[in-house]
């Protein structure tokens, strides 16, 4: 018994919709991101008054030398991520180079996006006082290469950015009464000889 094929019958629907993914995904995406915006600007997300970024940039060392503050300020840095371009001994003065904290995409148009990022470098004096030694820390803030002022930090960030490099500094220093730790590079081995 053979069949017989017939032509499907055409129908009176329309077409379906076709989806453009790309899109629709950009329209999901943008509405997430402006409700995170809108609910971070509701949910404690508040910019540091002048007296608080004062507050947060002098932090005071009793009892501490400002040569172990000093030692203990570029070994923090370094291991915390930052390049230390200058560590003036005598003037008690450390300067890094920015370090990336933080990448930011934003859509451009519906097919392109771009990348910026925020980037944190710090002046360190150490300062003597009567009863040992004090830090100013000042950080200088850039986002895409260009200079932010730091009185447009936000809190928290603040807060989190200076806990972090006094607690590692605090890590570093000797105990109370000890000498500082006599650090260097670790020394390279010699080549073993050739036999001949």
């Amino acid at each position: 018994m053979r069949r017989r094929l017939t032509p499907l019958a055409p129908t009176n629907t329309a077409p379906a919709m076709t989806r453009r993914p790309r899109a629709s995904f950009l329209a999901s995406f943008r509405f997430l991101f402006a409700a995170l915006l809108a609910i971070g600007a509701t949910a404690g997300c508040r910019i540091v008054t002048p007296q608080e970024l004062v507050n947060f940039e002098t932090h005071a060392y009793p009892g501490r030398s400002q040569a172990d503050v000093f030692a203990a300020s570029v070994t923090a840095l370094k291991s915390i991520g930052y390049e230390v371009v200058l560590a003036d001994k005598s003037a008690y003065r450390i300067k890094t180079a920015p370090k990336t904290v933080m990448v930011h995409a934003a859509a451009t148009s519906s097919s392109t996006a771009m990348a910026t990022s925020d980037t944190v470098a710090w002046n360190i004096d150490v300062l003597g006082a009567s009863d040992g030694a004090s830090m100013h820390a000042e950080p200088r803030l850039y986002r895409g290469g260009a200079s932010v002022d730091s009185s447009t930090l936000n809190y928290d960030f603040a807060d989190n950015m200076f806990r972090t490099l006094y607690g590692e500094i605090d890590s570093d220093l000797p105990a109370p009464g000890q000498p500082a730790a006599v650090t260097s590079a670790p020394v390279a081995k010699a080549a073993p000889a050739g036999k001949k």
